[in-house]
């Protein structure tokens, strides 16, 4: 009696299912990647070297090194502002000064908005863009 020798051949399996994953995680990252709203050009925030930080959202108070106030892409002075803030009831505040901002004069500001209500102030840093 004959017996068939099984055969030893070694079926490889294709790439192509993984190829495909890698393209559509890339194209994902990539179209998540742009759904946050860019820094403003106008104000250079201190970086930190140790901690992550989430990039600002939209909501952000922005002081440029003059002291110039932003509020949404809107020029505010600061009486003006606060007074919105208490008119609308905000306890909450992000703040993004630039880094050569005085910061004798950012605590006076920090101040003058909890004083007119805001207790929750946090200041925006980017990270380090030095670090791995």
């Amino acid at each position: 009696m004959k017996l068939r020798k099984k055969s030893r051949e070694h079926k490889t399996e294709s790439t192509i299912p993984l190829i495909n994953i890698v393209f559509l995680m890339l194209i994902f990252f990539l179209v998540a990647g742009t759904i946050t709203t860019p820094v403003s050009d106008r104000v250079q925030p201190p970086e930190l070297k140790t901690l992550d930080v989430k990039m600002p959202e939209a909501d952000l108070l922005q002081i440029t090194r003059d002291g110039q106030i932003y509020w949404q892409s809107e020029a505010f002075v600061l009486d003006n502002l606060i007074a919105r803030f208490q008119k609308a009831g905000r306890s909450e505040l992000k703040i993004m000064a630039d880094r050569k901002f005085n910061a004798i004069k950012l605590v006076a500001i920090l101040d003058r908005l909890r004083n007119a209500g805001v207790k929750n102030i946090k200041l925006v840093t980017l990270k380090g863009r030095g670090q791995g």
